[in-house]
């Protein structure tokens, strides 16, 4: 496989979005095949080519594991020029915060990814508002396939380094689907 994916800029942002390589990756890989472990190594601002391996030279941005093999994101040649537009406060303006959880009806005008990140994030600016650098989707953990239609999403912290790391559980509708885990950094 070797997929050339055209990304835009997400809202404000100056790079690629992680749930963006999570929806483009999810929407090339087979039927029976669905993401396990999505692993962002670095942040990009081009366009990307999904792959089975890296070569030499190659920058690696993300490393994909499937239940059925492994695969790697790297950048390609072309930046990023487009963008559209992302509303997240609305995305997570219903969202409830008891502590460590973060809790809403799902807002379906977004894809389950881009909802479980958001409220993510929102719970580690509210947990630890003053970082050095942006919280950071960094890696996601599933232990099963996302469900295709979705209502009440829970985020519950889990571990924590102050200011530098959190690990979070994703409960969709009471099941659990994994882990997620934000890293603070300099995009």
């Amino acid at each position: 496989m070797n997929e050339l994916i055209k990304f835009k800029f997400k809202g404000n942002r100056n790079y690629v979005h992680g749930s963006d390589i999570f929806n483009n990756i999810t929407a090339l890989l087979k039927e029976d095949e669905f993401t396990l472990d999505l692993s962002i190594r670095k942040v990009s601002t081009s366009y990307c080519v999904l792959k089975q391996q890296a070569e030499d030279g190659d920058v690696v941005t993300s490393i994909i594991k499937t239940n059925s093999g492994q695969y790697v994101l790297v950048n390609g040649n072309e930046s990023v020029t487009e963008r559209y537009e992302f509303d997240e406060e609305n995305l997570v303006a219903n969202a409830s915060i008891d502590n460590t959880l973060i809790s809403m009806d799902s807002n379906t005008h977004f894809t389950l990814i881009e909802n479980v990140i958001a409220l993510t994030k929102k719970l580690n600016y509210s947990l630890e508002p003053e970082v050095d650098g942006k919280w950071l989707f960094g890696q996601l953990k599933l232990t099963a396939q996302f469900p295709k239609e979705f209502g009440k999403i829970e985020i519950q912290s889990t571990r924590r380094l102050p200011k530098r790391f959190s690990e979070n559980e994703i409960l969709v509708d009471g099941v659990n689907y994994g882990k997620i885990i934000f890293i603070v950094g300099k995009p």
